[in-house]
């Protein structure tokens, strides 16, 4: 009994705090998002990026830190308490949750990894100039260029993007890619998705189709400072014409230079345009020390919460009384 209480507590606050920490994330993120509009491509991806992750670091914090070390700490193990039909039912439907989630997300794993060793088998090394990077050239229906996979990222290229592009136009797109490497966007996808299937409810799709369109327009403004903006626009616009009508591939989980339901293609190429006649420049990749500080400071005040015994006390009683109210 004692190990099903505190279960079903932890279940049961890591998803009330989730659903609330995204309710307020998405409140958020409508007061900003017209404003965030005028931001560069970089500072909304990482603005929407940390409001999108924000709900789950905090239920997870909250859950893990502070009301399963009040459980263990002041819960005795000899307890009259049991787990009454409605703290059963929210865990229940919180551990179901957290089971679905991790399936779908094993299940994507799965199909990316699968369609990645097809692609590897039918592949070919593909050198691109400039750039030190693994690269294949694919054979695919689709325009694929792309760069699958976080610790050992590599690119691919279709054929018909090979021999469609011009080595200016190659360039720019390769280099559109490696501002995906540099900005970590693959993982931040898996981080996102994660977040996506714990919550179940698809309030959140709009943030994370804004996520995905900054996430593009900072790559596109990191490759414009590498080479020329207007080459990646002309790769942009000979890539969308040759993307089949109605097309719905399945494409392993990565970060492409354009995808099959990409509906930002007219409004890349005009700010690219733009970035032209303003001679850009390559956007510092570098963390600001301010993130850096802040983050050290939210670790350390959360550590010394964790081990104070009168926090956790309070932590214990509020649970207790929500504990009360469900038997």
């Amino acid at each position: 009994m004692y190990f099903l209480i505190g279960t079903s507590l932890l279940f049961g606050f890591f998803y009330a705090i989730l659903f609330a920490a995204s309710l307020l994330s998405v409140a958020v993120w409508r007061v900003i998002r017209r404003r965030a509009s005028q931001w560069s491509g970089r500072r909304r991806s990482n603005v929407f990026c940390a409001l999108r992750i924000m709900p789950l670091a905090v239920a997870a914090t909250f859950a893990l830190a502070f009301v399963l070390p009040a459980f263990l700490t002041f819960e005795p193990t000899a307890s009259s308490e049991s787990v009454g039909f409605k703290l059963a039912i929210i865990a229940v439907i919180s551990a179901g949750g957290l089971t679905a989630a991790l399936v779908r997300i094993f299940a994507s794993w799965w199909r990316t990894k699968r369609l990645i060793r097809a692609w590897l088998r039918g592949s070919s090394p593909q050198v691109v100039g400039g750039f030190d990077i693994p690269a294949y050239r694919i054979e695919h229906e689709f325009p694929v260029l792309a760069v699958v996979g976080i610790f050992r990222p590599r690119v691919f290229v279709a054929e018909k993007v090979l021999t469609g592009l011009e080595p200016g136009e190659l360039q720019a797109s390769i280099a559109h890619e490696l501002g995906h490497i540099a900005a970590c966007d693959n993982l931040k996808r898996i981080a996102m998705r994660l977040c996506s299937d714990l919550l179940v409810f698809p309030f959140t799709s709009a943030l994370d189709r804004d996520w995905a369109e900054a996430a593009e327009s900072a790559a596109d403004e990191s490759a414009a400072g590498r080479s020329t903006a207007l080459d990646l626009a002309s790769a942009l616009i000979k890539i969308g014409r040759l993307v089949p009508v109605g097309s719905t591939y399945k494409l392993p989980a990565g970060a492409y230079l354009l995808e099959p339901d990409d509906a930002s293609l007219a409004g890349r190429i005009e700010a690219l345009v733009g970035m032209a006649g303003n001679n850009a420049v390559a956007p510092s990749s570098a963390v600001p020390a301010i993130y850096l500080y802040a983050m050290l400071v939210t670790v350390v005040a959360v550590l010394s919460l964790s081990l104070n015994a009168a926090f956790l006390a309070f932590v214990h009683n509020a649970t207790e009384k929500v504990l009360a109210t469900l038997q």
